[in-house]
């Protein structure tokens, strides 16, 4: 009896050994499989990042290639206006030619189609139809589907902005406080913000936009003085209730970086970005190229510096705006086109009128940021010209790029800034590079 009794024991302990052991199997099992599969999961992501990288550089490389044949495209189109006598203004290869092998693919195999269906009406008709190697050859250049070219994993495309079509926000540095361009640059933000598409965003519209300008110019220029009009200081930069706000006095880096002037908000800052530039050397601004609202903030703050030839033009005198827009346009890309075709629509006179100021000088901005008539020194003083071709660049040279590579779920983006002022591709400046 003892004897079966510590058999049925011997027995459930080697039961619940047997137990023990499938449990600890089985949670090693399930955590090897677990851990297998996060791994490859994490590989194939990995994969996929990867190639997705090489896309986006793929849609890089494809847009260098098309800015390079643009300028030779404008370089003709130059050379045609000058035979004819007339202005030719072509829209930029990489705006007509959009970067994109999903494009690209569509384009093929609507190309294979109507191969396919050419070649069933011929078999169909009387007519001898050409030989299957002449055929093929072609079709050939046209036949991308059938090329190793989009035989990949995958998309690219690519997004071109023209940084010199904006307003250069470090000009501010290099110009000083005592000059036109100084003055004319502020004018010129100061009529953006005043546009519909910041109403709404300060307390006091034409305060606090004048503040805000105030401020930018303030944080980036050299000195650590609030300049006026015609380079009077008027205090401290930065000065608040009780102290002062600490100023840059220095190159932006970022944009981003605006979101530490004094008065800025995000969504400000959000609508603001979309027409300005840390890129650039001067405070000119390719206006063939150029938005809208930044254009007729080029005209307001121009007509603000020339009251003895024209009448200030009023931000919401938009019928007369619209004419001088339209004339600004209508004769790009010839500056001094552009500039008499303005005048002409603004009504503007040749003399100095009975505006001139006495001793030789001669009257600067009725600047709309403090309402004060400046006096502009004498030629020889560091002043700039205030004429309208002066606010304008003749070429566009400055580039983001940004290259955007997707396979499957993963996306990455390249932002690259290029300066592409060297006629040599191979010697094209990279001021920027980003991963994003």
């Amino acid at each position: 009896m003892m004897d079966k009794a510590r058999q049925r024991r011997s027995r459930g302990i080697a039961l619940l050994m047997v137990l023990a052991s499938l449990a600890l199997l089985s949670g090693v099992v399930v955590e090897f499989a677990y851990n297998s599969n996060v791994t490859y999961n994490l590989a194939m992501n990995q994969k996929e990042k990867t190639q997705a990288y090489y896309l986006a550089q793929s849609g890089l490389a494809f847009t260098k290639l098309l800015l390079k044949y643009d300028r030779e495209a404008r370089r003709l189109a130059s050379q045609a206006s000058s035979r004819l006598g007339r202005n030719f203004q072509i829209e930029p290869l990489y705006v007509m030619i959009p970067i994109s092998s999903e494009l690209l693919r569509g384009m093929a195999t609507m190309g294979n189609a109507d191969a396919a269906a050419g070649g069933e009406e011929g078999a169909e008709g009387e007519e001898a139809e050409a030989p299957p190697d002449e055929k093929s050859q072609a079709l050939g250049a046209f036949n991308l589907q059938d090329s190793e070219f989009l035989k990949f994993e995958g998309d690219f495309s690519s997004e071109v902005i023209e940084e010199n079509a904006k307003i250069n926000l470090n000009a501010f540095l290099t110009l000083a406080p005592t000059t036109i361009g100084y003055e004319r640059l502020k004018s010129i933000l100061y009529h953006l913000l005043l546009t519909d598409e910041f109403k709404g965003l300060f307390e006091d519209r034409y305060r606090g936009a004048k503040d805000l300008v105030q401020n930018i110019a303030d944080y980036i220029d050299r000195d650590d003085a609030q300049n006026e009009p015609g380079g009077q200081e008027r205090g401290r930069e930065g000065a608040t209730g009780g102290g002062l706000i600490k100023m840059k006095n220095g190159k932006l880096l970022s944009l981003d970086e605006l979101m530490m002037v004094p008065g800025m908000t995000e969504d400000i800052f959000q609508k603001l970005k979309n027409y300005v530039t840390i890129y650039g050397s001067d405070d000119k601004i390719y206006a063939c190229r150029a938005k809208e609202p930044v254009i007729k903030a080029m005209i307001l703050a121009y007509t603000e510096g020339n009251p003895s030839r024209m009448e200030p033009l009023k931000d919401d005198n938009t019928e007369l705006l619209t004419q001088a827009y339209d004339a600004v346009l209508n004769s790009c890309p010839d500056l001094q086109a552009m500039a008499n075709e303005l005048d002409r629509a603004l009504g503007a006179t040749t003399g100095t009128g009975d505006g001139a100021v006495p001793g030789g000088a001669t009257p600067g901005p009725t600047s709309s940021l403090t309402g004060s008539t400046t006096t502009r020194g004498t030629p020889g003083t560091g002043t700039s010209s205030n004429t309208f071709n002066s606010m304008l660049r003749n070429d566009n040279t400055m580039f983001s790029l940004i290259g955007i590579g997707t396979v499957g779920e993963t996306q990455v983006r390249i932002k690259a800034v290029i300066d592409t002022v060297n006629a040599n591709p191979n010697r094209w400046t990279t001021l920027y590079w980003r991963v994003e």
